[in-house]
């Protein structure tokens, strides 16, 4: 089993070493997956913003494709030690704050239900275990919502075997990656 500590250093490490035209090539991948998955019926898509120093997968291909389906799109914003969910829209100003994230300067607050959310991650196990960043906005987030949604994650790499975990973290459903979905759920939308 793989520590926290340990997956934290080993992915942060790995992504250093991928080229902005790697990252951009596997972040159009993993858009492109996310179209094989049964999920288009769905309305609410959270979606995070890109830390683009962190060589993070690149959101905006999402973002693209969640926009020309006529998705309703929400965005995070760190508000004390979880996160807000605004509207996204044409008018939709970011400002990049303390954590480099960028998050929605203005907006209508959001406070319907959230069919999927797409997380961000440093690692993920064949188990769904997530590990982000150890913040833990993403696990008290979804906890407070009073409808469960999806949980995909998206990833450059593929699944540890095990990882550390903690009783208050919340797994994914998928993580896709540019080559595959791995599936953690009995929900089938694969």
């Amino acid at each position: 089993m793989l520590s926290k500590i340990k997956a934290r250093e080993k992915y942060k490490n790995l992504r250093k070493q991928l080229s902005q035209s790697e990252i951009l090539d596997m972040s159009v991948k993993i858009a492109n997956n996310l179209l094989k998955l049964n999920i288009w019926e769905l309305k609410t898509f959270h979606l995070y913003m890109t830390i683009g120093e962190n060589k993070e997968v690149d959101t905006k291909p999402i973002l693209d494709l969640l926009t020309g389906k006529g998705k309703e799109i929400i965005i995070p914003k760190i508000n004390s030690n979880s996160l807000d969910s605004y509207i996204f829209d044409e008018k939709t100003v970011f400002n990049i704050n303390k954590l480099r994230i960028p998050e929605p300067k203005n907006g209508t607050l959001f406070n319907g239900k959230i069919d999927v959310v797409i997380l961000p991650l440093l690692a993920y196990d064949l188990d769904g275990n997530r590990i982000g960043y150890g913040n833990g906005f993403y696990d008290k987030f979804i906890c407070n919502l009073k409808l469960k949604p999806l949980k995909i994650g998206v990833s450059f790499f593929s699944a540890e075997k095990s990882l550390e975990f903690n009783n208050h973290d919340i797994n994914l459903d998928y993580c896709i990656t540019p080559n595959k979905i791995f599936s953690f759920s009995e929900k089938s939308y694969y």
